[in-house]
């Protein structure tokens, strides 16, 4: 479960930071998100609710190692545990805040415009 919960906590930024990315980046000259929903091109709402979903189920598995992390004692004992121990948390809460901001916009789930 330690190397789980390190892999997580490595990808969770990354899928976060991409989901915006997926709306914004790589149109052509001239055209926009704005441009391509009133066309009818979803593409880029899928790929951003399939990451969203995803980002959902990391954190999910991202909250129960951190809980178990503190009652289980991974990563050991001592100071350089807790620091892990801390740093796991904090990546829990962000990811928490950010599935949540995505929930607000409707991006959790399958509701697509």
């Amino acid at each position: 479960a330690e190397k789980w919960a390190r892999r997580i906590a490595f990808v969770l930024p990354f899928v976060i930071i991409a989901i915006p990315l997926s709306l914004l980046i790589g149109y052509p000259q001239g055209e926009s998100v704005v441009s391509h929903l009133m066309l009818g091109n979803q593409s880029r709402y899928i790929v951003a609710s399939l990451l969203t979903n995803l980002l959902l189920l990391m954190t999910l598995a991202q909250v129960y190692f951190a809980w178990n992390a503190w009652k289980g004692n991974y990563w050991g004992d001592g100071t350089r545990a807790a620091v892990t121990r801390i740093h796991a948390s904090l990546i829990a809460i962000a990811a928490i805040l950010a599935t949540t901001a995505y929930w607000f916009y409707n991006f959790v789930g399958f509701n697509l415009p």
